[in-house]
């Protein structure tokens, strides 16, 4: 009888052991969860004991919280991204709106001198900028919202590219002192949005005229991937030029604001290849600048 006695009461202080042991473990999470609130830090909770339950729950705690903090910053990230946006939406519309008003001021004081054409051409200059920046923007916003339209359809992309450097023509050529165009005669038809295929080539080209020196190249042909275009230019060698950064919002490469640049051009460029499923890359190789894209193979055919 007293070796059962004996025994009962070994059970009830190894349970009251494990029961003060598991208070001390919670109690302790309990503590360091209380400061991660009031203090809001992301430091990691600690295990205070060896008990394998606790540390699976403290595991788990700790990814939410590292998950936390992954969005905090990205949440950081995206907020410093959305102010320097409206820093340079507002110094952008600024510019030829200062511009306006002075040419308007102008006229006001002479309507009928013999400047007053050449005054009412550069409004009309400013104000067709205005409305490329408003386009852009507006683009920009829709993009990352995902309510771009994409209305998909039989095109030919070498086709659109032919039609779109004819267009650009005269002013790469008077921009360019080496001008080299190989685009292959292969018909290839694919499934896609010939608008959005045009602004992509368009915003390609006209960085290129923004940006570029000395040579212009576009080498385009149908590939084991797909339908292949490389379009390069040259570039200053003292201006900085960061490649890891050519895709992003408002990044200009020597960080001074241009007239005729928002910075936002290679942004819209990559979000509606995006929509397109076209890769687009980037390198510079001997101060040029390339910028090569490529239509997977499943979405082109020669017809």
């Amino acid at each position: 009888m007293i070796f059962l006695v004996i025994g009962l009461v070994l059970v009830i202080l190894v349970l009251l052991g494990i029961i003060m042991h598991d208070r001390k473990q919670r109690r302790g999470i309990e503590k360091q969860l209380a400061f991660v609130r009031e203090q809001f830090s992301l430091a990691p909770i600690k295990s205070v004991g060896g008990d394998k339950r606790y540390r699976e729950l403290i595991q788990k705690i700790n990814q939410l919280l590292f998950d936390y903090r992954d969005m905090q910053q990205k949440y950081q990230n995206a907020d410093q991204h959305n102010r320097m946006m409206i820093a340079s939406i507002a110094h952008d519309f600024r510019t030829p709106l200062t511009s306006i008003s002075g040419y308007v001021q102008l006229l006001k004081e002479e309507p009928e001198g013999e400047d007053a054409e050449k005054y009412y051409q550069v409004i009309l200059q400013r104000i067709h900028s205005l409305s490329l920046l408003i386009e852009d923007f507006y683009a920009i916003s829709i993009l990352q919202s995902n309510e771009y339209p994409v209305r998909l359809q039989p095109v030919q992309p070498l086709l659109i590219l032919q039609e779109e450097l004819a267009l650009y023509y005269a002013e790469l050529q008077a921009h360019f002192a080496n001008l080299s165009i190989g685009i292959e005669e292969n018909r290839v038809e694919c499934r896609s949005d010939p608008m959005i295929l045009k602004r992509i080539i368009q915003n390609l080209i006209k960085n290129a005229l923004i940006h570029g020196t000395q040579m212009f190249s576009v080498q385009a042909a149908l590939v084991d991937q797909g339908i292949q275009v490389i379009i390069r230019n040259g570039i200053d060698p003292l201006k900085p030029f960061d490649i890891t950064r050519i895709f992003d919002r408002m990044y200009i490469g020597d960080q001074s604001r241009h007239q005729r640049s928002t910075g936002l051009g290679l942004a819209i460029v990559r979000e509606l290849c995006r929509l397109l499923r076209i890769s687009i890359q980037a390198e510079i190789v001997e101060e040029q600048l390339s910028l090569c894209l490529v239509i997977p193979e499943n979405e082109a055919k020669v017809t």
